[in-house]
């Protein structure tokens, strides 16, 4: 059952479901907080739902260190039992966790803002875009062959599932990608953020993204 009332100019959110933990949360928004208690509740229903109260006090380091120990090195045992494109693809467009994770420390540490729904929603899908732009870069310094290979394959499956995230990989990140990346964050910044991220969260992020573009490489060599 949800409860949703209004306390000191905000909306505050109660959620509770028998086998779930209590789930709270404040919006600015009525919209935004209707369409946290639907999605949740949804998901709830559907035994899809993942508690994500801890993600919103873990740092963004940590949810980096997170997404490189118990993601990526999955896709690496993948990428050894010849699985690597499912593998891949399950990265570029349902794993969902460690993006939580990163869009919530953000807000915690950096904005000081409640969850938009509509707005983590945005950074997904241009999160998914740089992973992506990640991975094909990763195959361009292993073998073009490859890369070819893959980037069709890529293209094909992610224009099925969601066509924006090549649209950002062709109209922003590649670009960025080929600069050497530093920008990276800055197209992130504009687009899901409204330039709100100070440097210091720039600088941040273009440490984690680094790291992530290293591992990745590495793992497919």
């Amino acid at each position: 059952m949800a409860t949703l009332r209004k306390r000191n100019g905000k909306w505050h959110v109660e959620i509770r479901r028998k086998g779930h933990r209590n789930v709270y949360q404040t919006f600015v928004q009525k919209s935004d907080a209707r369409s946290f208690i639907n999605k949740v509740e949804n998901e709830m229903q559907q035994q899809k739902y993942k508690d994500i109260s801890e993600a919103a006090n873990t740092t963004f380091k940590v949810a980096l260190h997170r997404y490189i120990r118990e993601k990526l090195n999955k896709i690496y045992e993948n990428f050894r039992e010849k699985k690597q494109k499912p593998a891949l693809l399950h990265l570029l467009t349902e794993e969902e966790e460690h993006i939580k994770d990163t869009y919530n420390s953000l807000l915690k540490n950096h904005l000081n803002t409640d969850y938009n729904e509509e707005q983590y929603s945005k950074f997904r899908t241009h999160w998914r875009a740089i992973c992506t732009q990640m991975v094909f870069g990763g195959f361009a310094k292993k073998s073009m062959e490859e890369y070819f290979e893959m980037k069709d394959y890529l293209e094909e499956e992610l224009n099925k599932k969601d066509p924006k995230i090549i649209e950002l990989v062709n109209g922003f990140y590649s670009k960025a990608y080929a600069a050497g990346g530093l920008d990276t964050p800055r197209i992130l910044n504009s687009h899901c953020f409204n330039n709100k991220l100070s440097e210091e969260a720039i600088d941040e992020l273009n440490l984690g993204l680094a790291i992530m573009h290293k591992v990745i490489i590495e793992r497919l060599k």
